[in-house]
């Protein structure tokens, strides 16, 4: 009786390690995020509001689908360039920073890709992969 305690007295042990190290792996990550509204959508441009600490020629992200480029700076919004259409961005969007500043991908994964101006394959051969990025 004595031993079959003590194996699952270790068994129990070793499942709350398992436990421990699966919650700590899993634990979320808190990261805090910029997002904006877009006010206004005009001729490849929008003005956006809220993103305070966006900075010149950094890329952001439509809700709707879609990336633009920030532009004008000004105190109470932010005009915005749309790379795309922009059919799927309207007023009230939600607009998120990347911290990205406009870049291209480069490498060998380019040699031979269609590609359109916001990088995104033509030719239906999949994601481009790149091994570095260029500022523009």
């Amino acid at each position: 009786m004595e031993s079959a305690e003590k194996v699952l007295r270790e068994e129990a042990a070793r499942a709350g390690a398992i436990l421990a190290r699966t919650a700590e792996r899993n634990l979320p990550r808190l990261a805090l995020q910029e997002v904006g509204t877009v006010r206004s959508v005009s001729h490849g441009t929008a003005r956006v509001a809220g993103l305070p600490g966006v900075g010149a020629e950094e890329v952001v992200e439509f809700s709707g689908g879609g990336t633009g480029i920030a532009f004008n700076l000004d105190p109470d919004d932010v005009g915005v360039i749309l790379l795309g259409d922009g059919r799927g961005i309207a007023a009230g969007d939600e607009v998120r920073r990347t911290g990205r500043v406009t870049d291209v991908p480069v490498g060998p994964g380019l040699l031979g890709r269609v590609i359109d101006p916001t990088v995104a394959p033509l030719a239906g051969a999949g994601p481009v992969r790149a091994s570095h990025r260029f500022l523009l």
